[in-house]
């Protein structure tokens, strides 16, 4: 009888340590899979920093997990951004949300998912004036001066493109 309790305490502490694991595997796969590096993914509070990036949410979200109510929705927020941004559903966001282990591991090891980078170039500022200016805006509309454009960046997507491309790789944008 001693024995079957040593074995089942030994399963059962085994038990969560494999689950851990993978769920650290699964991260670190779904940092690479984002463009990251993998190792970003075992650091305590950097890794929120990277997905908040990951994620393209600001960085502020960081202060709402340390007030009550507001975690919770942040949690929910990222998860869900964490989804759209592997082009997934918002069904998809609540699984991880819930059933965290499980679609992480569907996210890292699915080599059909991919990841879609936020747009972090939609809206910048016109280097005279120093007005918004959209993306697809060819004069500021402050002071008229020619909006100078990142010329590595694709304006639909925000991902780098190679120099001569006529076509983003990412999202097919003409460019």
């Amino acid at each position: 009888m001693a024995a079957l309790i040593l074995l089942l305490g030994f399963i059962f502490f085994l038990i969560p340590i494999g689950i851990s694991i993978f769920m650290i595997v699964s991260l670190w796969k779904v940092f690479q899979k984002a463009g990251r590096e993998g190792w970003e993914a075992i650091i305590p509070i950097y890794n929120m920093v990277v997905l908040l990036e990951i994620t393209g949410l600001p960085m502020w979200y960081i202060a709402l997990f340390f007030v009550p109510f507001a975690n919770i929705y942040a949690t929910v927020k990222i998860y869900l951004e964490l989804a759209y941004r592997f082009k997934q559903t918002t069904g998809f966001g609540i699984g991880l949300l819930f059933l965290y282990p499980i679609f992480l591991g569907i996210l890292a090891f699915n080599k059909e998912i991919t990841y879609d980078s936020p747009q972090p170039f939609a809206e910048s500022f016109c280097k005279n004036c120093g007005g918004k200016v959209k993306s697809d805006d060819k004069f500021c509309t402050n002071c008229g001066e020619v909006v100078e454009r990142l010329k590595d960046i694709c304006l639909s997507c925000g991902n780098k493109i190679k120099k001569d491309a006529k076509f983003c790789t990412h999202c097919g944008a003409k460019l």
